[in-house]
């Protein structure tokens, strides 16, 4: 209908300023609770909380240097689907044999976004019709590959999240931590 309001829009929890996904804000109270539980039964006067940045860049990808660093794996790629479809060289990835694979592909998500998969490339493979058709009536299944970035990705939200709600702490990174530990403390890892 051409008067019909936008259908994405039509969810209180969405609409929501301040709203982050269930799992992050069960880390974020988590940290909380912990830091609630340490000051009832310590006398807590000045907190010192260690934060970290990551690059997911770096991460997924330790060797790259210079005008590499600027240009991901899309670049040039109008969308992960077509990125995707080009890195599996426009074929099935489902190995198997003994199977008429038919010419029509699919981007399938080995680990599917209602579990927590991302739409990222290395959750995503190249598979034809009948294999993915396949697949999804439980006649095969694939071995799925960790995300390397995950976590690197959900420690930064929960970073921000707890900068918004836990005020009065001063900040410390890892590289002043290790330091006094071995100058000072004279510690091992």
């Amino acid at each position: 209908c051409r008067y019909r309001p936008a259908r994405w829009a039509n969810r209180a929890s969405m609409r929501k300023t301040g709203r982050i996904a269930p799992s992050i804000k069960s880390k974020v109270d988590s940290h909380l609770r912990e830091r609630d539980f340490v000051e009832s039964i310590l006398p807590i006067t000045r907190r010192k909380v260690e934060l970290a940045c990551f690059d997911v860049h770096i991460i997924s990808n330790p060797f790259v240097s210079g005008t590499e660093y600027q240009h991901g794996d899309l670049k040039g790629y109008s969308n992960v689907k077509a990125y995707v479809l080009s890195r599996d060289g426009y074929k099935c990835q489902s190995k198997r044999k003994g199977v008429k694979h038919s010419v029509k592909l699919h981007v399938h998500h080995l680990v599917f976004r209602s579990k927590g998969g991302t739409d990222v490339q290395s959750n995503l493979l190249t598979l034809c019709e009948t294999c993915h058709n396949a697949l999804h009536a439980g006649k095969f299944e694939l071995s799925a590959k960790r995300n390397k970035t995950k976590h690197a990705t959900e420690m930064g939200i929960v970073k921000s999240q707890l900068e918004k709600q836990w005020l009065g702490f001063e900040a410390t990174f890892g590289y002043e931590t290790k330091y006094k530990r071995e100058t000072f403390l004279k510690l091992p890892k």
